[in-house]
């Protein structure tokens, strides 16, 4: 039965396709595959990002206050990322 989810056209620039295209032929998964995974591991950070705009949008009075909030949660957030990440290196 096909997939309900919807599809997207999407045209990559030659470099990047290289990318996915190498990293799915070293997972040994289709190249969507790798773009939908990736896509789903920044959900979170794209789900911040459109509640920033929204806000923003809402309150341009405190457009900054907000930008700037949400560029400190950017960075926490990556900072516990590269813990977990410097944690699974070590335990390799």
């Amino acid at each position: 039965m096909p997939s309900q989810k919807p599809r997207v056209a999407l045209t990559l620039p030659d470099d990047l396709n290289e990318i996915f295209d190498r990293i799915a032929a070293f997972q040994g998964v289709p190249k969507t595959k790798v773009i939908v995974e990736l896509l789903e591991a920044y959900k979170s950070v794209l789900k911040e990002t459109l509640d920033a705009i929204e806000k923003i949008e809402n309150d341009r009075e405190n457009a900054q206050q907000i930008a700037k909030e949400f560029g400190q949660n950017l960075l926490l957030d990556a900072q516990v990322m590269m813990g977990t990440i410097s944690q699974e290196v070590k335990d390799l």
